[in-house]
């Protein structure tokens, strides 16, 4: 699996080595396991790698982490775990709190082969993570899964909250209809960027402070946006309408946005939002979920949202459940209590969580 005469070994750990998968043939393995253990019994007509670009795409390969046994020979070494670490750093929307950010490592697409699970390559895996999460500073490691009598034992513990809101559709149905559409060029990575960076102002509104979120620059976002399957829908006061478009300024001046899907995972869920008002987006997400002919709608929300807001959404709710938003392990006693303070009082988008 490596190019003749070159070598892409990072660390050796007893029996197995650990590398980046720089070379088109690694990558494909990688994402054959993945596809494998990740999304069995789903038929996708896209790769695995394009539902996550920063992480598996060519250029996000020094996120990616491959195992293979040391005892393989060369031409036959297999890749028989893999994970993603993504250094990601956390800041806090107000600038008077005093504390700053934090560096989060973000674990995601971790996977063991079939013929090789139970063989503790994972927990080597994960040893080597936390070394280089280390070595990169990171404060803590973030990571998703339900696999929870094992990462407990790894030293993981749930961590932040996240309310997952079931919608009626026939009460939004009920709420004033703004302007909402889909925006062109979002698939292909032609969004305009006053259009994106007025998204990312409109996702940092009506939280409690300090309000904490990973950061995310434009062409990150671009990028995140192509993901298949994903559906992009802003919108407006139905008031602006006519001094938009007299303006030409239709596509910009946008109240709120949300975003449903993303690959095979979030499918019917709004799992990233902004607005500058609750019935707007409530509006178009019931509008937008009747013409798919649903009765019930989820929407994930950070329970550090305003109360007015929150009440809101108890009104329109049929059921709302409360979950820890994340597996954290804390890597240092100095920064354990802002780890546990950005987390509560933060948010980690879907279209973050990897």
């Amino acid at each position: 699996m490596f190019p003749q005469g070159k070598t892409f070994l990072t660390s050796i750990i007893a029996d197995c080595e650990f590398f980046e998968p720089i070379a088109a043939v690694q990558r494909d393995a990688r994402d054959r396991l993945l596809a494998e253990r990740l999304r069995p019994d789903r038929s996708r007509d896209y790769s695995i790698a394009s539902e996550y670009p920063l992480v598996l795409g060519s250029e996000g390969t020094r996120h990616s982490i491959c195992v293979a046994p040391r005892d393989d020979a060369l031409e036959a070494r297999a890749i028989v775990a893999h994970a993603n670490l993504w250094l990601r750093t956390m800041i806090s929307n107000s600038h008077s709190d005093g504390m700053g950010q934090i560096k989060l490592a973000l674990v995601g697409n971790v996977a063991t082969g079939t013929q090789a699970q139970g063989k503790g390559w994972m927990r080597k895996l994960l040893t080597e993570i936390e070394r280089r999460a280390r070595s990169q500073g990171a404060d803590a490691i973030v990571l998703w899964s339900d696999l929870t009598d094992f990462y407990q034992k790894m030293g993981f513990v749930p961590a932040g909250n996240e309310l997952r809101i079931m919608l009626s559709v026939p009460k939004l149905s009920q709420l004033d209809r703004p302007t909402v559409w889909t925006p062109e060029g979002y698939q292909t990575g032609k969004l305009p960027h006053d259009l994106m960076h007025r998204m990312l102002e409109l996702r940092a509104l009506g939280f409690k402070q300090p309000f904490f979120q990973l950061e995310r620059s434009i062409h990150e976002f671009s990028e995140l946006l192509k993901i298949p399957d994903l559906a992009l829908f802003v919108g407006h006061s139905p008031a602006k309408k006519g001094i938009d478009a007299a303006m030409g300024h239709h596509d910009r001046s946008i109240d709120f946005y949300f975003i449903i899907g993303k690959g095979a995972d979030m499918q019917g869920v709004i799992h990233e939002w902004g607005t500058t008002d609750m019935n707007l987006l409530l509006g178009g997400a019931g509008a937008i979920a009747q013409c798919g002919g649903l009765e019930e709608i989820m929407i994930l929300v950070p329970p550090t949202i305003e109360e007015a807001r929150s009440t809101f959404l108890h009104q329109a709710s049929t059921s709302i459940e409360g979950h820890a938003m994340a597996w954290v392990k804390p890597l240092s006693p100095e920064s354990k209590h802002l780890v546990d303070r950005a987390l509560l009082n933060g948010f980690i988008w879907g279209l973050d969580s990897i």
